[in-house]
Formats: C-alpha cells, structure tokens, sequence
C-alpha cells in the first residue's frame, strides 16, 4: 500500500501540527504527496466530506504522487475547517488520510 500522506505548505514545509493559523483573505497552497504502492496511489482533496480536487499527477523519477491545492481568500465561516488528503490505490485496502484544520485570525 502507499504510504501516509504527506501534507506541506510551501512557506512552513511539513505540516507537523494538525492545525495551522491563517489571516482571513489569504490564499493557502498545500501539496499532499504519498509514495508507494503499486499501482501508485491516487491522491483526492476533501473539504470536510466533500470532493475538492482530484488532479494528482505520478513523479517516475522519485515515486512520488502529488496534489496541490490553492484554497483561495479563507474566510471566517472557514474556521475549524477540515481539508482532508486521501491516498487511495485500490479496494484492497483501506485509504489512508492526512488532515490541516484551519484557524483563522
């Protein structure tokens, strides 16, 4: 199976703590990465429980899959937000996941 995922923020690089503090209107940028697994594993955003991203792209070089996501202009009702990060290959196994909860100033 692939591994965990990964989640970084470009200016922070791993995201160590679950929760992250962001200023309102800001644009956020995470890239979610997972290696392993055969075949590699499709990574997909979820905001809450719902769908937000499914553009994953495979790196042959360093067995790596990735996915980035802007989450545009954060707002107040986007405090306590969950983004979630799912690596998934097949049915065989359980998807794994990674999550950032944002707080806002």
């Amino acid at each position: 199976p692939p591994e965990k995922p990964t989640i970084r923020i470009d200016e922070h690089g791993n995201v160590s703590r679950i929760e992250e503090t962001y200023n309102e209107g800001s644009d956020v940028r995470f890239t979610c990465e997972s290696r392993g697994g055969i075949p590699p594993p499709k990574l997909t955003w979820y905001h809450e429980n719902s769908v937000i991203d499914e553009t994953y792209y495979y790196d042959n070089r360093t067995g790596i899959t990735i996915n980035s996501l802007v989450f545009a202009k954060v707002q107040r009702k986007d405090y306590k937000t969950r983004l979630i990060c799912q690596a998934n290959n097949t049915n065989l196994t359980t998807p794994l996941t990674n999550l950032v909860i944002l707080d806002i100033n």
